[in-house]
């Protein structure tokens, strides 16, 4: 089956305009420890695995364990870049999406917190724009690397932010290596994710050429 470059390239600026966002929160450059996105390998062995199991007998994991797994999905201040600046949007974000997002998420926390903290959005950071999603994919284009995201977020309108967080959630959740290979992935954006990445594109991929 034949792709049509008309396809591709779209496609491949969708994912480089989503992957700018992702890319710049990491790092540390959002203000946390340097260790968003990055992959850990962790190596268990025999000894480890004991230490976990079952020692009293009452067909659950250790408590410890429990509870240092649990741990690992606490969204707290030290997650949130503004939460000195903007601490009544911090307490709104972490008391709306604690628990139901993955902290080192930008796309799923940036969801959360326009779904559920709005005014204080807002109040924080000014009002929003008036440009649709496809602004904010096309503004992007124009200036990778990562050198006008906030100009290219400002401009956006609320509607606009939270289709743009719904194609990056969608892509992190289904695909999440096509940030850094969009070739490898032009099933996902296609499939999957054709339906939030259009709606970002005002209908079809190929309104973000």
């Amino acid at each position: 089956m034949k792709i049509h470059l008309a396809v591709i390239f779209p496609v491949l600026f969708v994912a480089l305009a989503l992957g700018v966002i992702a890319v710049s929160c990491k790092d540390g450059e959002d203000g946390s420890d340097g260790s968003d996105g990055e992959v850990i390998e962790v190596n268990i062995d025999d000894d480890s695995a004991d230490d976990d199991a079952d020692d009293d007998h009452d067909d659950d994991a250790d408590d410890d364990a429990d509870d240092d797994d649990d741990s690992d999905e606490v969204l707290d201040r030290d997650d949130l870049d503004y939460a000195d600046e903007c601490p009544a949007l911090a307490d709104c974000v972490i008391g709306a999406c604690n628990g139901s997002v993955d902290p080192d998420s930008y796309y799923q926390v940036a969801q959360c917190a326009l779904s559920n903290c709005r005014d204080d959005y807002e109040n924080c950071f000014g009002g929003f724009g008036g440009q649709a999603c496809v602004y904010i994919m096309k503004c992007l284009q124009q200036c990778l690397p990562a050198d006008c995201i906030d100009e290219c977020i400002d401009g956006a309108s609320y509607e606009a932010m939270l289709l743009f967080m719904d194609a990056g959630v969608c892509v992190e959740d289904n695909c999440p290596s096509a940030f850094e290979d969009p070739l490898a992935n032009m099933g996902c954006f296609m499939g999957a994710c054709n339906d939030p990445i259009a709606q970002c594109c005002g209908g079809t991929l190929l309104g973000c050429m």
